[in-house]
């Protein structure tokens, strides 16, 4: 026991350790670069799948392995850590901190649940469609941990009006039979007063606005259950929507963008036009199934009312009384909603592909989504938080001496709250990437595949699907979008098909990730709250899973399909399989894919 004590404290040196020591006959002199970069590669792995060491920290090794193995030079893998896309998260994350520092993420939630209703149906709607809309802009973490403590203290509310309902139903006339006639019988009152202020205290206890969540009667504890669920899944499931929306999608865009030739073929709108309507598809399909889980068939589809209009008014009242604590639109609110919708509007207008975008301006190539990113966050860190009292900015009559105000965005703030790991990660990931391409590590495990080869596209795709679907349950969603797309290219390059024809789903579906409080930051903050139980989680989680992977295929054979053209083989991916396989570029250079190959 005392050797298994020793062991379980210092199990992540040994694994530090143990692992290259393991793995040290792949890279003894003689070996081939697959091998060394499969000694990479596998470290890696098992870093990043036990967290031995920080997954940030893990990301630098490639600065450290692949060089001194002879795979990629020093400066080409260093390049990978301050790309564009790396430049796009900054900015984006920074109007981000920009939101969340002046409270316009909460203005919103309160302003759309006030406008859905406050019925618990549509109570969880609107805490699904809040938390959703927030996380295509903001982290998935800071959404979750915004909603969920109002999502507890609206549930509070409604558990203490259900309780005063259910005590005043109690409350009624005692009637006692006798031997001949019924009598009323009236309490008396308590002639000591010490007996009358303890029934005093006794009737308070009922009607107290305190509630103990561990003792709940189990329709209030199924509501609770279905409110911090539907937040924390939104939150992941409202992520997809955008690229910025989380990790995963900024990687796929670096897979693109290193086999397309800069051509751009994924930019914010064109991942937008396919993944917001998936994600509300999403949403809409969760917000059924936690229905049905917390009310029940028959009730989730009644098109009858509020029982308990009173009820349904004073939590109205509640979150009016929050959203006035506000106060009115301060300047910051104003400057930052500007601020914001004039990014996302450089960001759909750029390079659109229905129109002719603001990119065509400047010369060919030479912006990316980080152009607009990098120059809406930079104009935060100048203009002023509140009104400044000079020029035309000056408020009428006053006559105050002109002062320096304080910008909306402090660098200060910013380096601290700033998510720098995930930076990291994605450099180490992308130069991973790479060393797998150039040694020939990914194309080796693709010709391995032998059973993906063998099965139609679509069905490959299904199981690719399901491999990234269940990974993601037990490795970080960036991890497994790493280790996985760059093989993906490779499988694509040997089945002749689209590479984001496979690629699409297998990264969407990592945010997905639905079934234990490991898997992703907001299902370990709704977790942590103490209301749910694994198994909780599990059992809605696992049905939730299945229908959005079922909505992932579907949106990639239907409108990805049409609008991505994943019928046709790119000549710029055809292009680049002469180097894999000169008969199969001679076959598929411009041609169409038959549609029964893809059903």
């Amino acid at each position: 026991m005392a050797v298994i004590t020793h062991l379980k404290a210092c199990w992540r040196t040994l694994v530090v350790v143990a692992t290259p020591l393991l793995l040290s006959p792949l890279i003894f002199p003689g070996t081939s670069p697959v091998s060394k970069c499969g000694f990479g590669l596998i470290m890696m792995a098992v870093f990043w799948l036990t967290e031995a060491l920080p997954l940030p920290v893990t990301a630098l090794l490639p600065v450290l392995l692949f060089p001194l193995m002879g795979i990629v030079p020093s400066k080409e893998v260093s390049r990978f850590y301050l790309m564009d896309i790396n430049f796009l998260l900054m900015g984006g994350l920074c109007v981000a901190m920009a939101i969340e520092e002046c409270n316009l993420h909460k203005r919103f939630a309160l302003r759309l649940l006030l406008f859905l209703g406050v019925q618990p149906r549509r109570l969880m709607l609107g805490f699904m469609l809040a938390t959703g809309i927030l996380s295509m802009w903001i982290s998935n973490t800071a959404s979750t941990a915004m909603m969920l403590p109002v999502a507890r203290a609206l549930f509070a509310r409604l558990f203490v009006l259900k309780r005063r309902r259910d005590a005043g139903k109690q409350s009624r006339v005692v009637m006692a039979d006798t031997t001949e006639n019924t009598e009323l019988m009236v309490k008396e009152p308590p002639e000591d007063t010490a007996e009358l202020e303890e029934d005093t205290s006794r009737q308070s206890d009922v009607t107290e606005d305190v509630v103990d969540f561990h003792q709940l009667d189990p329709e209030s504890l199924g509501l609770l259950k279905a409110l911090c669920l539907c937040v924390c899944y939104s939150a992941n499931c409202g992520g997809v929507g955008t690229l910025t929306g989380s990790a995963p999608q900024l990687v796929l865009k670096g897979q693109i963008d290193s086999i397309d030739g800069g051509r751009g073929t994924l930019s914010f709108t064109s991942y937008m036009v396919y993944a917001l309507p998936l994600s509300a598809l999403c949403l809409v399909c969760m917000w059924l199934l936690l229905q049905i889980t917390c009310f029940g068939f028959r009730k989730t589809f009644s098109c009858r009312g509020s029982e308990n209009a009173e009820d349904d008014a004073e939590i109205r009242n509640l979150i009016k009384r929050d959203y006035k604590a506000l106060g009115p639109m301060s300047f910051a609110e104003w400057v930052v909603m500007l601020h914001f919708i004039m990014l996302v509007l450089l960001w759909l207008t750029r390079q659109p592909g229905f129109f002719t975008g603001w990119s065509h301006l400047f010369l060919s190539g030479y912006l990316s989504d980080a152009v607009p990113a990098i120059l809406v966050s930079c104009s935060l860190f100048i203009c002023p938080r509140q009104r400044p009292n000079v020029l035309f900015f000056r408020r009428k009559g006053d006559t105050s001496e002109p002062v320096s105000q304080e910008a909306i965005l402090q660098w200060s703030v910013v380096s601290s709250r700033f998510p720098w790991g995930v930076l990291l990660l994605l450099g180490g990931g992308f130069a991973l990437a790479d060393a797998c391409q150039k040694s020939g590590m990914s194309r080796a495990v693709a010709e391995r595949l032998v059973f993906v080869k063998s099965m139609s596209p679509s069905v490959a795709g299904i199981v690719v699907t399901l491999i990234s679907a269940l990974s993601t349950e037990f490795i970080a969603n960036t991890v497994v979008a790493t280790l996985l797309l760059p093989i993906i290219i490779e499988v694509a390059r040997s089945m002749v098909v689209h590479p984001m024809y496979i690629m699409l789903p297998a990264t969407i579906v990592t945010s997905c990730a639905f079934m234990l409080p490991v898997a992703t930051p907001p299902n370990a903050i709704a977790f942590a709250g103490g209301d749910i139980r694994v198994i909780d989680m599990v059992k809605s989680g696992f049905v939730i899973k299945i229908v959005t992977i079922l909505c992932v295929v579907l949106s990639v054979n239907t409108w990805g399909m049409a609008y991505f053209q994943l019928h046709h083989v790119p000549t710029w991916f055809a292009s680049s399989m002469e180097s894999y396989n000169s008969s199969v570029l001679l076959q598929t250079e411009n041609t169409t894919l038959p549609m029964g190959m893809l059903l």
